[in-house]
């Protein structure tokens, strides 16, 4: 057994996918093993995979049909083979020293998991910004449950022992919207031993082609996964412990993907958010997108474009109207 599997979901990101393979081929931990999991890629990501798998035999790839980074992960879950499981994201790196170091940790403490800081790139620009997991080196989620939304709620951060993934059942949603957020609860509720380094060794890279800043029909999966969390943490009976802290941060996110989602979605996002989040949580959602989602439909003035033609979208009493705009106005 390998001590550590390190499993990329992967999609047409021939662009970023060198550099993140040549920091993982150079990790100082030699006995790690890369699962490549190839979720449909149409550019020449196959290529790319193929001439670093031939020059390093720890790479093992892996292709499906397109379905989403949260299958791809769940995939490279389940054809790991090391005594840890570790996650990164192909457009970002990890430092080369990263799971050497997260290893060390695992082992000397016989952690579940063991999470470390992020160092977040923003795009184009020289600009970093250092994010810490937690501020203690142990962490006790029993006896401090609000912990459970502290720290970074990404996988990509986290270092998990293989057994407890599978003995558990902790897998990824399958949508395509912030799929680890499930996944990052189930793990913090039922992990017993949580080690934090607060050293920034995992590389976060934010740039436009990132579906979390992507508006799209994707975002109509938040209600869903923050209803099924709500769920969850009533059944494992941390709820009342955690209540006001979710309903914020449900809320909050709520919101944000709200402002994510195309407009033409935005009534279905309301009505989702009312069916599936808590009581309260959905009073701070209506007071914020009730008018927008309403008043797009009854009334609205939006740009699209269809090929390589701008139009003017005019909605007046929900009938809409489209205009061909003149080339005076065309960006």
């Amino acid at each position: 057994m390998v001590k550590v599997s390190v499993v990329l979901p992967i999609y047409n990101v021939a662009k970023y996918l060198p550099k993140c393979l040549e920091t993982l081929c150079a990790q100082t931990l030699q006995d790690i093993e890369i699962v490549c999991v190839d979720d449909g890629s149409t550019d020449n990501t196959p290529d790319i995979l193929a001439r670093f798998a031939q020059e390093d035999r720890r790479i093992r790839i892996f292709r499906q049909s397109n379905a989403g980074p949260g299958a791809a992960r769940n995939y490279g879950i389940e054809v790991a083979q090391g005594e840890y499981i570790g996650f990164v994201d192909p457009d970002d790196w990890p430092d080369v020293a990263m799971f050497e170091k997260m290893y060390a940790e695992a082992v000397k403490y016989d952690a579940d998991v063991v999470e470390c800081g992020v160092m977040v790139h923003l795009a184009n620009s020289k600009r970093t910004i250092c994010k810490q997991a937690f501020s203690e080196h142990f962490v006790d989620m029993a006896k401090y449950p609000e912990y459970i939304f502290g720290g970074i709620s990404a996988a990509w951060n986290k270092l998990c022992k293989a057994t407890l993934l599978r003995d558990k059942r902790i897998r990824f949603s399958l949508g395509r919207c912030c799929e680890d957020f499930m996944f990052t609860l189930s793990l913090r509720l039922r992990a017993k031993k949580i080690v934090c380094l607060d050293e920034p060794l995992y590389h976060y890279l934010t740039h436009k082609g990132s579906l979390t800043r992507h508006k799209s029909a994707y975002n109509l999966e938040v209600p869903v996964f923050l209803g099924d969390a709500y769920k969850a943490l009533r059944e494992a009976g941390v709820y009342s412990a955690v209540e006001e802290r979710f309903e914020n941060v449900a809320a909050s996110l709520a919101l944000t993907h709200f402002e994510k989602t195309p407009h033409a979605d935005r009534l279905e996002y309301y009505q989702r958010c009312k069916e599936h989040l808590p009581e309260k949580s959905f009073e701070l959602v209506d007071k914020m997108a009730r008018p927008y989602a309403f008043r797009e439909k009854i009334f609205s003035v939006r740009n699209r474009v269809k090929g390589a033609i701008n139009y003017k979208v005019v909605t007046i009493f929900g009938i809409s109207f489209r205009f061909k705009q003149p080339k005076l106005f065309r960006k």
